[in-house]
């Protein structure tokens, strides 16, 4: 991700949070040592790449935690959300990493689903967590040993 994907990012993420992060956040994490951002594009037959989602991460003592992951609303049920997943699974591994985790919000039924797909685990609950109405996040964790 750099900034020059900050324009189609900033709409994926209005799109598909009720408390999106704004283009300072996202310009802030750009130039963390220790954080990860990836975009996901397709090619349009010749009429440049589509931004179609992204995944922001921060890496640190042999563990990753996902800050961010979506996928435009146009796009979602194709499998592309996994295919980050994937990508970042496969990043982590070269990094040495050993640990992935997130936070979810308990209703996001079809993230939960994925993620445990893919072989994360429920690891506990942040109760009330997000501040527009209260909800619990679970917090969700891949060991990449197995891997």
């Amino acid at each position: 991700m750099t900034e020059v994907d900050l324009k189609g990012v900033l709409a994926i993420e209005r799109f598909s949070f009720p408390i999106p992060w704004n283009e300072e956040m996202f310009k802030s994490e750009l130039y963390l040592d220790f954080a990860h951002n990836f975009t996901g594009k397709l090619n349009s037959n010749g009429n440049g790449d589509i931004l179609v989602g992204y995944i922001c991460s921060w890496l640190f003592h042999g563990e990753a935690h996902i800050l961010n992951i979506a996928v435009h609303p146009d796009y979602r049920r194709m499998g592309l959300g996994t295919y980050l997943m994937r990508f970042f699974c496969d990043f982590c591994l070269t990094m040495k990493v050993k640990t992935i985790t997130l936070d979810v919000r308990s209703s996001n039924h079809p993230a939960i689903k994925m993620y445990r797909k893919m072989g994360f685990r429920k690891l506990g609950l942040r109760p009330h967590y997000y501040a527009n109405n209260g909800e619990d996040a679970l917090i969700m964790g891949l060991k990449l040993n197995g891997r």
